[in-house]
């Protein structure tokens, strides 16, 4: 009976030992398969992320691409709105045969910021005044658009990304009297970090 009693015992060890092979084992699979979903786990948040990423970096470049456009357009509106002003001045300066305050009025207006250059071509197409002082006397044609000799409003043209051109007529009460030509640089526009809350 105690023979039996220790093969009886010795079976029983001998299950527990497969038993806890098995145990091990199956601490072992579970394990990998832990390792293996955090792992899983970690890619899959990491493409997450870069989605994420990537889709904002597309609204970044979208949202920059309309500011420019808006400043672009804001600028053309500027531009119009300045030549009625301008033109009224430069029309009455040139009623009075007064040139020295036409050019008095270009060297002004071309200190303000971004504006480049700005002229006045007459009725046969001579630029009579110019903040650049080599194209006075010269013919139009030879250093601009015909195009802008032939406008009866004022007309902002877009000559680049970053550069406007204003034509504006000079009109006396009941003829032309000239063309106002200014030439704009259009300001980048500057994009800051927003500012965190304290």
């Amino acid at each position: 009976m105690e023979q039996e009693n220790e093969k009886s015992l010795l079976h029983k060890v001998k299950e527990e030992s497969r038993a806890f092979t098995f145990t091990v084992k199956q601490v072992l699979i579970a394990g990998l398969c832990v390792v293996g979903l955090i792992v899983l786990l970690f890619v899959w948040k990491g493409i997450e992320v870069n989605s994420v990423k990537k889709k904002a970096a597309a609204n970044e470049a979208a949202i920059k691409t309309l500011a420019k456009a808006k400043l672009m357009e804001n600028s053309q509106r500027q531009l119009k709105l300045l030549a009625k002003p301008y033109t009224w001045a430069v029309r009455t300066a040139l009623q009075q045969a007064n040139g020295s305050l036409v050019n008095d009025y270009a060297n002004d207006i071309v200190k303000e910021k971004n504006v480049v250059s700005v002229m006045l071509v007459d009725t046969k197409n001579t630029i009579i005044s110019s903040t650049n002082k080599k194209y006075e006397g010269k013919n139009y044609l030879t250093v601009g658009t015909a195009y802008y000799l032939g406008v009866d409003s004022a007309v902002v043209t877009k000559v680049n990304d970053s550069l406007l051109e204003l034509a504006s007529p000079v009109m006396s009460f009941n003829s032309k009297l000239g063309t106002l030509i200014l030439t704009y640089a259009v300001p980048p526009p500057v994009f800051t970090a927003p500012v965190k809350a304290d």
